[in-house]
């Protein structure tokens, strides 16, 4: 019987079925997948959904924000911006 793990995703306990596991699950798996991507697109100034390029867009409307950090390229911000008015 191989030695209990800790997974680093989660923090659960598990029981390894191989000696090489280091996630508990394949959702662990895949969420620190997708963390170490972003961190590799936002070290990159890249956009940390979709990998594309930073653009500043002037601010159109009431948005008070400083507007001093852009953290979604132009196509992701109107994919979202879409999704969110939709779901009011």
């Amino acid at each position: 019987m191989l030695e209990s793990k800790q997974c680093p995703a989660c923090g659960r306990t598990f029981a390894p079925r191989v000696a090489w596991a280091v996630y508990c699950s394949r959702t662990c798996q895949k969420r620190m997948h997708r963390r170490r991507l972003v961190a590799r697109r936002k070290a990159a100034g890249l956009c940390p959904q979709c990998g594309g390029e930073l653009t500043a867009v002037p601010r159109v409307g009431g948005y008070k924000g400083n507007g001093s950090t852009i953290t979604y390229c132009a196509k992701c911000r109107a994919y979202f911006a879409a999704r969110w008015r939709g779901a009011g």
